[in-house]
């Protein structure tokens, strides 16, 4: 039987080895050294894209918004596209 395919393969949560800006809200806020981030790997040479707790946090609420969209479009036999950033 074949493996079921990981869908969520450029997404990760690290402990920051040092300070680290993050990505959505720069200005504001900072991910401190061993303090755990959300760690995004966006395009073919897979440049991260850091995000502290907070902004993650909401983050992953859309992504789970959009798996239980998708979940339910697929029982139904209905499309489904999800939010747009």
């Amino acid at each position: 039987m074949a493996q079921v395919k990981k869908l969520l393969l450029h997404v990760a949560v690290e402990l920051a080895e040092r300070k680290r800006t993050c990505h959505r809200n720069r200005r504001k806020h900072v991910i401190l050294k061993g303090t755990a981030c959300l760690a995004v790997f966006e395009g073919p040479r897979g440049t991260r894209r850091n995000y502290c707790a907070e902004c993650a946090g909401a983050m992953l609420t859309l992504a789970q918004d959009d798996l239980t969209g998708l979940s339910r479009a697929l029982d139904a036999g209905m499309p489904f596209r999800g939010a747009r950033a």
